[in-house]
């Protein structure tokens, strides 16, 4: 009788599975990258641009841009072929970087976001052109004649809108293919906090003191708390800073929420560096939205890797299914500490990782036994919703940890077939007994590398920035 429970049981879940994997398709605006590779012509890399700007502009949902950013993603799919993929960078309306100086998104080399590839000449000329369109101009296009960054380069400014309506301006660029170590930090400029702001007293928004901390200052539980009060003193000093520009109260409040959002897109290449990044320690700043059922763990700054921003993270640890769990205890509590595994950024043997050295969709990077904090803020008034800041440390000599409740939440539904072939990779404690669940069974391709929807440091900050009130993590 078990059997048969387990053969339908397993049924149902295929079922489930079959249904759940089928997407909905976007809207057919012309030219792919594979049609623009093949063809080798100025014209046809113009039409793929265009392609990526007018289906991009015609989303207006958190997610269908999840499912478009998703897409760009994917070798084969009609926006990457081969070295044809698409790049986003800024347009250029700060005072203090020109337009393609900070790459906001890279389909090829995750780890060039916040870096720049304006030193590049034919890049650069490329930016200098599609800066200076004219009225009806819609896209740019210049040729390297040597072949070492493409033939055909393109780019146009392109719209992207959500389901409230807030808009954001990128520069969206195909047919540039560099190499990884080519994105540049040189030009990240970052505040000089002086030898003495270390060490001094702060203040959080509940009017409690404590000591500011740096990352290399991290050695327990006490000096991890300080690092990310720091953080959040750090953030909500920088949106107070912004907000006293002249002119910026006579801005709407999509205006307030977009000048907001870019003085925090300049900020962030300076927090994968020291003083907020040392070691072992780094911070990341997530997001959750409550949809039907459980919540959504939105990726937008993480210390240790752009490839866990601008997604829906999906994290299970062989024992625990980090995301959610944090979120059940925010729920309750406004900051708290939590055990799983993760990737170590001083160690290289305790990555899962696939063969070319990707995360696992759905899986923590790592095996290493992590003690994590986090806790929910909205700078001081700053932001209209709360967003989670954490960070963490590595116990030495610690091989795997036990959950408070002593047992192993079960492998969540959205792991792949993939995935469950890696659960083993995971350490396990001398009581635990392994329990694959009776069905290992792929339930679609998502993960945490799925796109949240639009780049979301962009967009989503854009839409809470908007408005200087709280909101609770529930709302």
């Amino acid at each position: 009788m078990r059997n048969i429970t387990i053969l339908f049981s397993c049924f149902i879940t295929v079922l489930v599975v079959a249904f759940a994997d089928m997407r909905p398709a976007f809207a057919d605006h012309g030219v792919t990258a594979q049609e623009a590779s093949e063809m080798g012509t100025m014209q046809a890399m113009k039409d793929f641009v265009l392609n990526v700007k007018a289906s991009r502009e015609a989303l207006d949902t958190n997610e269908e841009h999840a499912q478009f950013r998703d897409a760009m993603r994917t070798d084969g799919s009609d926006w990457k072929y081969g070295n044809t993929y698409i790049i986003a960078v800024n347009p250029g309306t700060s005072r203090n970087y020109k337009a393609g100086e900070i790459v906001t998104f890279h389909a090829e080399h995750p780890l060039a976001t916040d870096k720049s590839l304006r030193h590049i000449e034919i890049f650069r000329n490329l930016m200098t052109k599609v800066y200076m369109l004219g009225e009806g101009e819609d896209a740019a296009c210049v040729e390297d004649k040597t072949g070492t960054y493409g033939n055909h380069i393109c780019a146009a400014k392109t719209t992207l809108t959500n389901e409230r309506g807030f808009t954001n301006d990128v520069i969206s660029v195909v047919g540039f293919h560099h190499e990884a170590d080519e994105a540049s930090a040189e030009k990240i400029q970052c505040p000089d906090l002086g030898d003495e702001y270390f060490g001094e007293p702060g203040t959080d928004p509940d009017g409690m003191q404590f000591t500011r901390t740096s990352a290399d200052m991290v050695t327990d539980r006490e000096s991890l708390k300080n690092y990310l009060k720091t953080v959040e003193e750090l953030i909500s000093d920088r949106i107070e800073q912004i907000t006293m520009v002249p002119g910026f109260e006579e801005l709407g409040p999509l205006q307030k929420g977009a000048f907001i959002t870019q003085g925090l897109v300049l900020s962030r290449p300076c927090w994968r560096k020291e003083p907020w990044t040392s070691g072992e320690i780094y911070f990341y700043l997530i997001r959750y939205a409550r949809g039907a059922g459980a919540a959504t763990q939105h990726g937008i700054f993480n210390g240790l890797s752009p490839q866990f921003e601008d997604t829906t993270l999906l994290l299970y640890d062989g024992c625990t299914d980090v995301g959610q769990t944090v979120f059940q205890i925010l729920e309750e509590n406004p900051d708290g500490f939590l055990e799983y595994y993760w990737s170590n950024p001083v160690k290289t043997d305790d990555r899962v990782a696939d063969a070319s050295g990707n995360p696992i969709r759905g899986l923590s990077p790592g095996t290493s036994v992590k003690l994590g904090y986090f806790l929910t803020t909205n700078f001081r008034g700053g932001t209209q919703t709360n967003f989670v800041i954490g960070s963490g440390i590595y116990p030495e000599d610690q091989e795997y940890y036990v959950p408070e409740s002593g047992v192993c939440q079960d492998i969540p539904d959205y792991l792949t077939e993939t995935a469950r072939q890696h659960l083993d990779k995971f350490p396990k404690a001398p009581e635990q007994e392994e329990d694959d669940g009776g069905c290992a069974i792929a339930s679609g391709d998502q993960g945490n590398l799925k796109v949240a929807g639009f780049n979301l440091l962009l967009i989503t900050l854009v839409t809470f920035f908007a408005v200087s009130r709280k909101s609770r993590l529930k709302g």
